[in-house]
């Protein structure tokens, strides 16, 4: 064992147990940890209340210079009390995550009567944002009922609803990095309509035929809040790992209670319209080919979502912006160099998969200005 005694060694045996082994206990230990109804639209237990947003740690590019929030959570019309009290309980897990003043909450039955309905106000809050940072990171969260007619797909709002074009012609034009979840049913065309460069949209469903409730919403909110959702150990959960865990639970739910799956959450964070399922991942790394079929591996989504997370890493505090964007950069490069593995002989992918890793350590480890 004296290979060991190498701390090259040691780091590169570290990291790839990290990427084989936990990955497959973390996604073990979150489907036994589901609590059974947790999200169930039976539920007996009180109307939650909304509560106010916790300070946490701040996000990288959140600087306090503006009282418009850099978030924003819209609750769906309920159409029955149940579901209103289910999506409230899957708003507040987002409320208690998100940054202390920063979160618009649109549609809570509890929020200050306004002028403007709950689709001006979301058209407004979009239109405040673009004066924002551009290095600071949009949340927009749906959660609540969706339809389609056959033509048009539409999340349900107290009022007029919002259809996935009108939300594009919203957000056209806006550069600044988004993350976009429209947690409901006939949810897929809002993933092609709001795809691009910056953007990571996450649906619930792989078409718009599944009309059916949809309960991905519920899980992928409870996920972020889960230790078990942090699949690579870095000390948070990135909007992926939450994503991946989510579907989880969800194809879970249905299989437990021996249902048909009516819903096939995902992700989309490459600018190809196309999305990428839960199941495509083994860890946080990519395993297999789009929904569409023909995505080579390299170009596979995740890449962005993965880099995301609503608190900031343990090992990243304290790193200037510089430092942030040079590991972002480095991290690509292991990202790069994977995919083309195949082509490499192993002495050399190790060698160069090192340096990348020991360059990360010096920047995370190394002294700070």
């Amino acid at each position: 064992m004296g290979w060991l005694n190498s701390p090259k060694r040691y780091l590169l045996t570290t990291l790839k147990l990290n990427v084989l082994v936990w990955p497959l206990t973390a996604f073990a230990q979150s489907s036994q940890s589901q609590t059974p109804g947790a999200f169930d639209q039976t539920s007996n237990s009180s109307s939650p209340v909304i509560v106010a947003p916790r300070e946490g740690v701040p996000r990288e590019g959140v600087t306090g210079e503006s009282d418009i929030g850099d978030a924003c959570i819209v609750i769906g019309a309920p159409g029955e009390p149940q579901y209103g009290e289910m999506f409230s309980q899957w708003a507040n897990l987002w409320v208690e995550d998100l940054s202390s003043s920063r979160t618009q909450l649109i549609g809570h039955s509890t929020q200050q009567a306004s002028d403007l309905s709950d689709r001006e106000s979301l058209k407004r809050w979009i239109a405040q944002t673009k004066v924002l940072d551009p290095k600071r990171t949009r949340w927009l969260i749906l959660l609540g009922h969706g339809t389609f007619d056959g033509k048009t797909a539409k999340f349900n709002l107290r009022g007029e609803d919002i259809s996935s074009s009108e939300l594009q012609q919203w957000l056209d034009g806006d550069t600044a990095q988004w993350v976009i979840v429209v947690g409901a049913a006939s949810s897929a065309p809002f993933l092609k309509a709001l795809s691009g460069p910056n953007r990571v949209v996450i649906v619930s469903t792989k078409n718009s035929n599944e009309s059916n409730f949809s309960r991905f919403g519920g899980f992928l909110s409870q996920s972020l809040h889960e230790e078990t959702s942090d699949l690579d150990h870095d000390g948070a959960v990135s909007i992926l790992e939450a994503f991946i865990c989510g579907s989880q639970k969800t194809k879970q739910y249905y299989e437990d209670n021996r249902l048909l799956a009516t819903e096939h959450p995902l992700l989309e964070d490459n600018a190809d319209s196309l999305g990428t399922s839960g199941e495509s991942y083994r860890g946080t790394r990519p395993v297999a080919i789009s929904s569409a079929g023909n995505t080579p591996m390299e170009k596979m989504d995740g890449r962005l979502a993965k880099r995301i997370t609503l608190k900031v890493r343990p090992s990243d505090r304290g790193l200037s912006g510089e430092a942030l964007e040079a590991i972002e950069k480095l991290e690509m490069q292991i990202d790069n160099l994977r995919s083309n593995k195949e082509s490499l002989q192993p002495d050399d992918y190790y060698s160069k998969l090192e340096t990348i890793f020991l360059e990360i350590a010096k920047i995370r480890f190394g002294p700070r200005s």
